[in-house]
């Protein structure tokens, strides 16, 4: 709530009696000003305006949240100038990355931006649509990893990794999450994982290869990070 002032700003005079209703707007009110020294837990929404300076961190109540990636920000694992994805315009997903080679590594590499600093990664799904011209299941399905970066000592460690698991042809050339059982379940990433300023996070899809692979067809649509939220700190 919005604290009175119970005199309108006309103040007391010295010596004046504090009226009882002034005391009751005050004692009333009291239980709503903010206790700069000791704190305290505070309850309802509020709204900050203007330039807030802090050194501090804000502890949350534990929140979900997804953070979909710019997936044209991914770049192939490429040698010989093998062009083994390219980014198209699909007619019904917009721009997408489209699997046109089936041969060699097959790779790309998606980073993680724009993540919450003090979040903590917990699960990433990868939409992919496998195209229209399969006869049947590709010997390799695509692979999703995720990785995370020590900045200081430039280290990547593998944090979880997902096959695609569609049921049959039909579920693989339908809009569905890599690796999702049921069309739901996301890469749940291993232990603790929190963006705190030491390490980045990336993820590498490997395409489909082998038997019953064919090119142009594997699209990745979209790819989202989400991340239990505790705290937010600067920077």
């Amino acid at each position: 709530m919005t604290l009175v002032d119970p005199t309108s700003a006309a103040g007391y005079a010295f010596g004046a009696k504090l009226p009882a209703a002034d005391m009751t707007t005050i004692a009333t009110q009291q239980p709503d000003a903010v206790d700069g020294v000791n704190g305290g837990t505070y309850a309802g929404d509020f709204t900050l305006n203007g330039t807030i300076t802090m050194g501090l961190v804000f502890t949350l109540t534990a929140t979900t949240l997804a953070y979909p990636q710019a997936i044209g920000a991914g770049q192939q694992h490429e040698s010989s100038n093998n062009n083994w994805w390219e980014i198209t315009d699909d007619g019904t997903y917009g721009m997408v990355w489209l699997q046109a080679n089936i041969t060699g590594s097959r790779q790309i590499v998606i980073p993680f931006t724009n993540l919450p600093r003090g979040g903590e990664l917990k699960t990433v799904s990868c939409y992919i649509d496998g195209g229209s011209a399969h006869g049947a299941l590709p010997a390799n399905l695509p692979v999703l990893t995720v990785y995370s970066r020590l900045i200081s000592t430039g280290v990547v460690t593998s944090i979880g990794t997902v096959t695609d698991a569609p049921a049959d042809v039909t579920a693989y050339e339908a809009y569905h999450i890599l690796g999702a059982v049921g069309g739901a379940t996301p890469l749940t990433v291993t232990a603790s994982h929190s963006h705190d300023g030491t390490k980045e996070f990336f993820a590498v899809i490997d395409g489909e290869s082998g038997g019953n692979s064919a090119a142009d067809e594997l699209m990745i649509v979209a790819l989202s990070v989400s991340l239990e939220c505790t705290s937010i700190a600067p920077g």
